[in-house]
Order: C-alpha cells, then structure tokens, then sequence
C-alpha cells in the first residue's frame, strides 16, 4: 500500500490521482477530515486523520508499505514524517525541493538501513528533471568536473506550501557547492545563463546541491531558477527582493484555474543541465514537459512503484542515483534533447 501523507493539497490529490489510476492500493492521510472524506469518496480509497508530528501518523503508516509526504512545508514536516516512517518501517519518498530538509533525510541513512527500508527524497519537479539531466550527461562523459542545473516551472496555478517554500529559498540568497563547500552570497550573484540561447538563471539553495554529487560523483554544483532579468539588474535588484522576502507575511496560494480549452496554451516546464570537463569543453541537456505539478505527481508516483517492487535498496538515495537517467526518460510527456555530437 502507498500512502499520501498531505493528500488533500494541490499536489497530493494529484498524487493520489494518478496513484489510483496506475491501480496502486492507497491510503490517504491529511488533517482535514472532511476534506479527507469527500476525496475518499471520490477515489475510492481509504483515509486516516492525522498531523505530521502526532501519534496517529505511525500508526497509520504500519497500514503501508511505502509513504510519499506531499505535505509542505518540508523543512516542517520532512522529519516527523521521517521519523514516523522509521518506526512503521514504511520506506519514505518526498517532494520536497528544499536544500536542508533533503539533507536531513539524506544523513537518516544508519536508521534507515538498520530499519531495513529505504528514502528517495526529492522525487518532483524539478530535482528529478535537473539531476536526471545531470545523470545523463555524466553516464554519457565520465570525466566532468562542474554541473550547473536550472530550472522554470510551469503551472496553471500555485499551492501554500510551494508558496511557502519558494519565500525560504529567496530569503537563504544565493547558493552553491564549491569542490564540496556550501558557499553563500547575495541573492542574483554568480547568475548564469542557460544552454542552447536559455533564460537566466539565478542560483538559489535547492536540494540539488545535496542530491547531484550523490548521483553524479560532482562536487561542484550550482542550480538556479529561471528569471526574466538581464544579469546586471539580477545583482542589482535581487538582494533587495530577498531583504524584503523576511519582512514580509506569507502570501496565499493562487488558485489553480480551469483545466486549459483547445486553443488554449498549455503550461509548460523547463529543465537544463551543463556540464563541464577538466579541459573546458561543455555539454549539455535539456528538458521540456507541461504543468510541473503533474510532472511531480507522476514521477512521485512512479518512484513508488520501484520502491514497491523491491528496486530500491535499504538506505537513502536518490531518484537518479538509484534507477538512472532512464526514470526521467520513461516520465509522461518528457521532451528531451543535448548539444549537438551528444549521443
């Protein structure tokens, strides 16, 4: 059985929905009761009222074999849930995107392998379309010795918890791994620009920057989000947005709108990697998909079914580390393509 554990948001009815369609046995959990039920009712599927740091949560996890905590924000509910995961012995995925609550389950990998299961952080847009990226260009060159990643996602709406999310990455400032090191800097320095012609990108703290160097065997990783800013204002404008990103109160969710009519455009995400070698050659990858929030049901998912066939050893790890950049490659409506001479 899979859980989903924050299964009345945005993102984790999307889970539960594409769960249920791929014939998964699913277990519900959220706070809300009411929401719960109805959502039951419509799926079909069983539920359990529970928080992340209660009693109830452990108990409803002996219920399943493999748990998806959907529920931001990940550096509130990553551990409980972690730590809830532990003592059902119910291996763990996550979508989080954020770089400390990825770190925390990363540095479970003891207790978790003494509980004998496993935790995949991580497995949403984009981590798993920039470190997929990154997988490819390294199974392919051997020999790279800097990865810079971005990403720009594309919805048709927004939820709380991304909200809240998005406003800690602005407020950390600018971010990157150095031969190992975290360094730190104003927000919108060291901004660069995407391959083949691509936005800017401005290099923040997301979880790629614990997630990559286990995947790839590169310590020197930047990641960035796409944004429409020459690369002077980006230094000049930036640090400003994130002073006043810790002033200011959370923002409501957007609403997501109706389902796009035939004419319409659809949303669209994208996804690069670059990656360069001792002697200064680059290579690249790209990848186009729609709604990224559909993207990380998805690839949740699809994570969950590994996990649930015994394909995911005792321990933490990651998405790509474990299955390859096949899994990216196998995702619905994935488009990718890499610097001419790539095969």
């Amino acid at each position: 059985m899979l859980a989903v554990v924050g299964a009345t948001g945005r993102t984790g009815s999307l889970v539960a929905e594409v769960a249920v369609a791929r014939g998964l046995d699913v277990l519900l959990v959220g706070r809300d009761e009411v929401v719960l039920a109805a959502l039951g009712r419509r799926l079909g599927r069983p539920w359990v009222a529970a928080t992340v740091d209660g009693d109830a949560l452990p108990r409803a996890l002996e219920r399943a074999d493999v748990v998806v905590n959907v529920a931001g924000p990940f550096d509130a509910t990553a551990e409980p849930v972690l730590k809830a995961a532990i003592a059902s012995r119910t291996s763990y995925l996550d979508l989080s995107n954020d770089l400390a609550p990825v770190l925390a389950v990363l540095r479970a990998d003891g207790a978790l392998t003494a509980a004998g299961i496993s935790a995949t952080p991580a497995v949403g847009f984009g981590t798993v379309a920039t470190d997929g990226l990154a997988r490819l260009l390294t199974e392919r060159i051997p020999d790279g010795v800097r990865l810079r990643l971005g990403m720009a996602i594309g919805s048709d709406g927004g939820s709380r918890g991304v909200a809240a999310s998005a406003r800690e990455v602005v407020r950390a400032g600018a971010r990157r791994l150095e031969a190992g090191v975290l360094e730190r800097a104003p927000l919108g320095r060291g901004a660069y620009r995407a391959p083949d012609n691509g936005p800017l990108l401005v290099p923040v703290g997301l979880a790629d920057l614990a997630i990559t160097p286990l995947t790839t065997g590169i310590h020197s990783v930047a990641v960035g989000v796409a944004m429409p800013l020459p690369r002077p204002a980006a230094r000049l404008v930036l640090p400003a947005v994130a002073a006043a990103a810790k002033r200011l109160p959370a923002l409501p969710p957007s609403r997501p709108r109706p389902r796009p009519r035939q004419g319409d455009r659809e949303p669209v995400s994208r996804a690069w990697a670059e990656l360069t070698v001792a002697d200064g050659t680059t290579a690249w990858a790209s990848l186009r998909t729609g709604d990224g929030f559909r993207f990380s049901a998805e690839a949740a998912v699809a994570a969950a079914e590994r996990v649930l066939a015994g394909d995911a050893e005792p321990g933490s790890g990651t998405a790509s580390g474990r299955w390859g950049s096949a899994f990216l490659a196998a995702l619905p409506d994935v488009r990718i393509e890499t610097s001419p001479g790539l095969r």
